[in-house]
């Protein structure tokens, strides 16, 4: 069964929920929408954040429609929350995977929700993988671009130092070198198509 590509799917993101306010000490009511490639409103999702008295967890609230019959379907349901703290002080939350697969609750910790079918999970538990995972051995030629190029070559200040290459210097090389071959492979694989 092939799987769905993260980039299609309906997200939640704590880190967003974390730019926007969502995580401070109490009950914060919110809501997000997303929208499709042509700019049209396609879904939306209320939820509720209660941080405190060891109840941490985002209540979810949406309407799921059916993609077969039509049929619509009310959804109302927790997702724990979990917070790790951080070097220099304070705490970072993640969510806590509220999907059962193959018999036992997931509770992976996640920075991001998913939602594809009726609940939202974990990649893992949706079955969905990025778009670069899909595209398998030549179709996937670089992940170097020029651009990425250009702005490691304004962090490379010195090419030699005391007669040796430097760190930086090398690390341009190569990445030069591996765009070089990835264009001539997308090029051989071109024009062996086109026979």
């Amino acid at each position: 069964m092939a799987k769905e590509e993260a980039e299609y799917c309906d997200r939640l993101s704590i880190f967003r929920l974390k730019q926007d306010g969502f995580l401070g000490l109490g009950v914060r009511n919110g809501w997000m929408k997303w929208i499709d490639n042509g700019g049209a409103w396609k879904s939306r999702i209320g939820f509720t954040v209660n941080i405190g008295y060891g109840l941490d967890r985002v209540t979810l609230r949406y309407t799921h429609t059916s993609c077969f019959g039509g049929e619509k379907t009310d959804m109302n349901y927790d997702v724990e929350l979990t917070a790790t703290p951080c070097h220099y002080g304070g705490f970072r939350y993640w969510f806590r995977c509220p999907l059962v697969k193959n018999g036992s609750q997931c509770r992976r910790r996640i920075g991001v929700l998913y939602g594809w079918g009726k609940y939202f999970g974990c990649r893992s538990c949706q079955d969905i993988a990025y778009g670069a995972q899909k595209q398998g051995g030549l179709c996937r030629f670089t992940s170097i671009t020029t651009a990425k190029i250009e702005r490691y070559r304004e962090k490379v200040r010195r090419k030699y130092y005391r007669g040796v290459m430097t760190r930086k210097y090398r690390r341009l090389l190569i990445m030069e070198q591996r765009l070089s071959t990835d264009m001539m492979r997308a090029d051989s694989t071109l024009v062996n198509s086109l026979r």
